[in-house]
């Protein structure tokens, strides 16, 4: 599994514990299955002993009568328990429960909502297995919170009936889901008192749950073939009064969505055949009398979903709206589909172009063209035509010709444009990663397509930018673009992933890290399988640089399966050669071989992936002990990176190559790029490079003499630089070159100091050596040295330390004159912040700093 992001659900679950050790109770509020008790059972396990004895452990405390809640709070108020114990949003506490939280006795806790992400994790847990990307969209909604217990019996309602199975170590969906009685029943139980779910009810929430944000009045509409339009409204009104439907929009625009999620997706599959067949011939009898321009994106959604199994006569404009708005959110393979099943209908002008749109997001650019090209005559005439015509035109050549265009996109991967399932594949939601209301006024196709195709056209340029080195034009693309995308609700993934991208490089890779593991999550949970291996591959290739190795190679080499998986060749290699980086910088040299050979027998389009190839080699070959092949390597990288006119990314290897030996051998061409290319990475590399060059030539005259004034100073600095940008195997190097230095200078302290520094970066690096750091005096320390130094920091006295661990004063001493020495610290007063945090609980630290 990849090392997961942090969650508001984790956060919260930090922020009770906090409240509960320093003896003040906590209300944990939530709504109905949100996951109220599973969360207190997550807060239990991270407690101390200590506190667990004291809690008071209840469920639903507001039904608590007022004699329970006296008792309770007396017992509170006397500091006898502490309260641990959920209540019911929506519901007031007791007066006396509320007094203990006035009083700063207790407090109440909102709880999160749990992610898509949380949620898929949650389905997978109860599966035992991973749900296959293709059947995410069936079982976890995109909205965050719902019903688990829903989610949880849907599932398994699913398995039970044989339509979830699994094959190849994931379950996937075989068949279409079967309705589901008991399901129904549950849901129905979970959302009011069975004497409370009449039939005009259950009319409603199913035709809510079969066409998500449906109008006021057409909700009103088809629900009132069934039933009176006076009970329909009132069953509106009364569902909103008691918070079971949500209401958006503005006066005259209302729009009508289920407020839990769960609810809103499961609720559709447990329907009768008979009974979901007639409510959807009632929905396409009513918005089929409506022109696709008056439609809503929910509305818009489920006409195209339902007309055609049931025979119907789709309207081809309806498919093309459809079919941008699934190019809005970045949903290529479904835009393509919806397209061409407009062009079988009929489509026009229109319908082509958004499938040659498509074709082109799906890395199938000579298909885009030949279709564009069959569209000029039919242009002729209209500006507005010519001016899209063009620009996707120029889009598409861009992207035969330069190389690192479409590097997130399948290497012309096939779709199916028969297979348009649009009752499983459309995935109709209310959520904006979806088919968007779509306003009055809306801009005819091609307009439309001129500004998505504006957008992309400055994602791209801002990934070129980035990688040359222009961090401040990169932004400004980024900037454009994510103006663009807000004007028709669209890109917004592709977007952050850029973003990310661009940021890492100028001194924020770790905050980047996180972000795109919550991207693969987020995507993972939408079911959208390009988007997660894309933002896996992203997380991979952070972790590598910030040199948490293992994780990074496991990253990795998920991503590039991922990536075979949906053909997405060039990036599957680029992430197999950072995978073999990484393996070779932990000494794995024959499996990093086995791991990069692939990309090495591919074809060579001069796509990043061949100069990063390189790059493995010479991390392979340096962890083998031949650096001066390593070099070569290296140099070739930087080469193949230039090649490309990727300035700032050759910066790198050029780096490494320094790093390996070359540093006086590449300094001119690092310094030729100093002044073009910004931000703190590169900066920071280049100022490595220098240092190492510098030392170079005092080592070219075999060390003799003193060491040069300053340089083992400028080597801290670049490690502190290299911490601040979270490149922790470089800064190892870095402050293992200072202490080495400080110790030939005699400067002993300086250099346990330094030698300090090392061991914790190697320590985030989760590793104790690699194959270019320079050796240096360990500052680990013993099990017993642990022992005495968190005592002497905790206040005791030598002879109290002595008398707990039966030792002589006079070891105790040694011991501790020991740990100062490795640490490079003068007393006492300076032990604390020199010692790991495990070591200031008491707990062992393994022997890593």
């Amino acid at each position: 599994m990849l090392p997961g992001p942090p969650s508001a659900r984790s956060a919260a679950v930090i922020t009770v514990r906090e409240a509960l050790s320093q003896g003040v109770g906590v209300f944990v509020v939530g709504d109905t299955g949100s996951g109220r008790t599973r969360f207190v059972q997550q807060v239990l396990a991270t407690v101390s002993a200590e506190t667990r004895e004291r809690l008071w452990v209840g469920d639903d405390v507001q039904r608590l009568d007022d004699a329970q809640a006296d008792r309770l709070a007396r017992a509170v108020a006397a500091g006898k328990v502490l309260p641990l114990a959920t209540s019911l949003a929506g519901h007031h506490l007791p007066a006396d429960l509320e007094r203990l939280c006035r009083d700063g006795l207790a407090q109440r806790i909102e709880l999160p909502p749990l992610s898509a992400a949380e949620m898929l994790r949650m389905v997978e847990e109860a599966l035992g297995a991973p749900l296959h990307p293709d059947s995410v969209p069936a079982f976890v909604p995109r909205r965050a919170g719902g019903d688990l217990v829903v989610l949880r019996e849907s599932v398994l309602a699913a398995r039970a009936s044989g339509a979830l199975v699994e094959s190849g170590g994931s379950w996937r969906l075989t068949t279409p889901l079967r309705p589901s009685d008991g399901v129904r029943r549950l849901v129905h139980a979970r959302l009011m008192p069975p004497p409370s779910m009449t039939p005009e009810t259950a009319l409603v929430l199913d035709i809510l749950g079969l066409a998500p944000e449906l109008r006021l009045d057409n909700c009103v509409g088809v629900a009132s073939r069934e039933a009176s339009r006076d009970d329909v409204v009132a069953q509106l009104e009364r569902l909103e009064s008691d918070g079971v439907i949500d209401v958006l929009g503005t006066p005259g625009e209302l729009r009508l969505r289920i407020r839990d999620a769960v609810v809103e997706l499961v609720l559709p599959q447990t329907m009768g055949v008979l009974r979901r067949q007639r409510l959807t011939t009632a929905l396409v009898d009513l918005l089929g009398e409506f022109e696709p321009a008056a439609l809503g994106g929910g509305e818009l959604a489920a006409l195209a979903k339902y007309a055609t199994p049931l025979g119907r006569p789709v309207d081809p404009a309806v498919l093309t709206r459809a079919a941008v708005a699934a190019l809005q959110a970045s949903r290529f393979e479904l835009s393509f589909q919806l397209a061409s099943a407009a062009a079988r209908h009929g489509g026009d002008f229109d319908t082509q172009l958004v499938l040659a749109a498509a074709e082109s997001r799906l890395g199938q650019a000579r298909a885009a063209l030949a279709r564009l090209s069959a569209l000029e005559e039919k242009a002729r005439g209209r500006p507005d035509r010519i001016e899209t015509l063009t620009r996707l035109t120029g889009d598409v050549r861009d992207q035969l010709g330069e190389p690192a265009f479409g590097w997130d996109l399948p290497s012309g991967a096939q779709v199916d444009a028969q297979r348009l399932d649009l009752s499983s594949v459309l995935r109709v939601d209310s959520t904006r990663a979806n088919l968007e209301p779509v306003p009055d006024g809306e801009p005819p196709v091609p307009e439309r397509l001129h500004e998505l195709l504006g957008g992309e056209w400055h994602l791209q340029e801002a990934v070129l930018a980035a990688l040359k080195g222009e961090l401040t034009v990169a932004h400004e693309h980024l900037n454009a673009s994510e103006a663009i995308f807000a004007g028709v609700n669209g890109g917004s993934r592709g977007l952050e992933l850029r973003r990310l991208f661009t940021e890492s490089l100028d001194g924020r890779l770790g905050e980047s890290i996180d972000a795109a593991l919550a991207l693969a999550d987020q995507a993972a949970a939408e079911g959208q399988a390009v988007d997660q291996a894309v933002a896996t591959w992203l997380s991979g290739h952070l972790l590598l640089y910030s040199g948490r190795l293992a994780d990074a190679s496991r990253v990795l080499v998920t991503a590039a399966t991922m990536m075979d998986r949906f053909g997405m060749h060039r990036t599957g290699h680029l992430s197999r050669a950072e995978a073999a980086i990484a393996l070779a910088q932990l000494g794995a040299v024959e499996e990093a071989s086995a791991t990069l050979a692939p990309a090495l027998d591919a074809p060579d389009d001069q796509f990043a992936f061949a100069a990063t190839a390189h790059q493995a080699s010479g991390w392979i070959h340096a962890a083998s002990g031949r650096l001066d092949a390593a070099v070569e390597s290296f140099l070739r990288a930087a080469d193949a990176f230039d090649v490309l006119g990727h300035e700032l990314i050759a910066v790198v290897p050029l780096v490494e190559a320094a790093r390996a030996g070359a540093a006086r051998r590449v300094l001119s061409r690092l310094d030729e790029r100093a002044g073009v290319v910004q931000g703190l990475n590169g900066t920071t590399l280049i100022q490595h490079a220098r240092v190492l060059a510098s030392f170079e030539a005092y080592e070219a005259g075999a060390g003799k003499g003193d060491v040069p004034q300053g340089m083992a100073d400028e080597f801290d600095a670049v490690g502190a630089a290299y911490v601040t940008a979270s490149f922790h195997l470089n800064a190892a190097e870095a402050f293992s070159r200072a202490a080495l230095l400080h110790g030939r200078s005699g400067h002993d302290r300086h250099a346990a100091a330094s030698a300090r520094c090392a061991d914790q970066q190697l320590a985030i690096c989760g590793v104790s050596t690699a194959p270019l750091l320079p050796s240096h005096s360990s500052t680990l320390l013993s099990q017993r040295e642990q022992e005495i130094a968190a005592l002497a920091v905790a206040g005791s006295s030598n002879r109290e330390i002595a008398e707990t661990l039966v030792l002589s004063v006079r070891t105790v001493e040694t011991h501790l004159q020991r740990v100062y020495s490795k640490l490079g610290v003068r007393g006492r007063s300076e032990l604390a912040a020199a010692l790991p945090s495990g070591v200031m609980r008491g707990q062992p630290s393994s022997g890593t700093q």
